[in-house]
């Protein structure tokens, strides 16, 4: 299973670094029918990044409507958002020790009770375990931390 914060989802719709790196996981998750997850938030700061690509003109018109309909499209049928309820919220608490923002934290703290969840219902196996996707070395360098997976595209 794969989490993935907005820096890394972002890659998604816009070229970067790491993009065709980011498909091609998206698309073997695909294939094996696993869950993709990211956290509501993500929702506002992808609409954010690219208005602020439009705006800054980094993105067509044109393009910025593919970007955030296709997002839209992935949002309400690919994408397993966690909210932010008080299970999440308690462990926010305790990652912004290490350091992050608080849109970072809200990530980090997400991805960490989706792993928690998922080893109980695994019950120790490890086969289907969750991986962090991030480009955030600072929230990379947190989630390896908190002993998670980190892939970075």
């Amino acid at each position: 299973m794969l989490y993935l914060d907005t820096s890394a989802l972002i890659k998604r719709y816009v070229l970067e670094t790491g993009s065709d790196n980011l498909r091609q996981w998206l698309q073997s998750e695909e294939t094996a029918g696993r869950l993709v997850f990211t956290s509501v938030l993500t929702f506002a700061e992808v609409h954010s990044a690219l208005m602020q690509r439009r705006n800054d003109r980094s993105l067509t018109k044109r393009k910025f409507e593919v970007c955030r309909q296709s997002f839209d499209a992935d949002w309400s049928r690919t994408l397993s958002p966690i909210a932010l309820d008080p299970e999440v919220l308690l462990i926010v608490r305790d990652v912004v020790s290490l350091s992050l923002k608080g849109a970072d934290a809200v990530h980090l703290a997400s991805a960490i009770w989706l792993s928690k969840t998922l080893a109980l219902a695994l019950r120790g196996d490890k086969s289907d375990s969750l991986t962090f996707a991030t480009s955030d070395k600072k929230l990379a360098k947190a989630a390896v931390a908190s002993k998670l997976k980190v892939f970075t595209p």
